[in-house]
């Protein structure tokens, strides 16, 4: 089914993301994670949604998974790793943010 094929989850929840609109983005996200749970570019779109929702236990989860998966690619979004409590502007740029992870 077209609705379970992982780039095109990915690539859907990115057009989300880049138009501000994290709560559908991490929904296309999610379902991608329920597909394969151990895709590392699922991971980091995840766990930046959710930080950008203000979901930060919930992106550190995600992040430390990645972390293990692809250590380099955890590296480039090491903001994520963290648990800051004070308050972040979903439109405020995050540390490296503006790098999109595209599926073929």
């Amino acid at each position: 089914q077209k609705e379970d094929y992982i780039p095109a989850l990915l690539n859907t929840g990115n057009i989300f993301y880049l138009r501000d609109d994290y709560k559908t983005a991490l929904s296309y996200y999610k379902r991608a994670y329920r597909i394969d749970p151990a895709n590392a570019k699922v991971l980091l779109s995840l766990s930046r949604a959710q930080y950008r929702l203000g979901n930060r236990s919930e992106a550190k989860e995600a992040y430390v998974k990645l972390k293990t998966l692809d250590p380099e690619l955890a590296l480039s979004a090491a903001y994520l790793g963290t648990q800051s409590t004070g308050n972040v502007r979903a439109s405020s740029p995050a540390p490296q943010d503006e790098i999109i992870l595209w599926n073929e």
